[in-house]
């Protein structure tokens, strides 16, 4: 499916599982534990951020996360974050109109809930 980015707001990081990259729990100062791999675990910061995308029918919004998210704002998360935040919202409004590939697939959760997992290629001029 190509389209292109049309905006992307609500960006934030998450503690993710070096093991799974999963969300992590925090229990005590420094210490994450991982409900998917039911232990305390080492963490990276981890991307994720809501982008709208469009084509010549409609728009849609979703949210990208992890190394989807790094790869649409073409940096790596440390590299984002280092920015001050008025280099940040003038980085994410370059992407505005960027074309990109996505390839999403649905899958329904264990509670019944239809997720959108995919994949994102940027397409370079």
């Amino acid at each position: 499916y190509s389209c292109w980015v049309l905006d992307i707001g609500k960006k934030k990081f998450y503690h993710a599982c070096k093991i799974c990259k999963k969300g992590t729990d925090k229990k005590t100062s420094g210490v994450f534990y991982c409900p998917n791999c039911q232990k305390n675990v080492e963490t990276f910061h981890c991307h994720t951020l809501t982008a709208t995308f469009a084509d010549y029918t409609s728009h849609f919004s979703l949210d990208v996360i992890g190394e989807h998210a790094e790869t649409l704002i073409e940096l790596k998360n440390i590299e984002f974050y280092a920015l001050s935040q008025e280099k940040q919202l003038i980085h994410l409004d370059s992407l505005k109109c960027k074309n990109v590939t996505l390839k999403l697939k649905p899958k329904e959760d264990k509670k019944g809930r239809v997720i959108v997992y995919g994949q994102l290629k940027v397409q370079t001029p």
